[in-house]
């Protein structure tokens, strides 16, 4: 028997709001990114979970948390589910990378 898993993306950081590339750094989730957190948790409170697993970062955890609220499941961060290392590109915005790397950029 397979089971089922669902996969979802944490919910608006500043950083997003803002156009910021994160990778490795975190910025917290904004208003509306708890708010989307909060709803997804109630719109899945049918569905069975046994576990969430989620990445180490602050923003991932918190998300998971917020959705776990409407479970009795574990919240396990696993390492192999962090975001990709952007290095000198996190924190940057996108047109600030346009103008500094164009080439890298639209490589990327």
């Amino acid at each position: 028997m397979k089971t089922p898993r669902s996969i979802t993306r944490h919910g608006e950081t500043q950083w997003n709001s803002e156009r910021r590339l994160q990778g490795w750094q975190d910025s917290p989730l904004t208003a509306l990114g708890v708010c989307q957190a909060q709803w997804l948790g109630e719109a899945l409170r049918e569905v069975a979970f046994t576990a969430i697993y989620t990445s180490p970062s602050q923003r991932t955890r918190t998300t998971a948390e917020l959705i776990g609220a409407h479970h009795a499941c574990d919240i396990l961060p696993q390492d192999a589910l962090r975001d990709l290392y952007m290095g000198d590109w996190e924190g940057k915005t996108r047109e600030e990378l346009q103008q500094r790397e164009p080439e890298a950029f639209t490589a990327f």
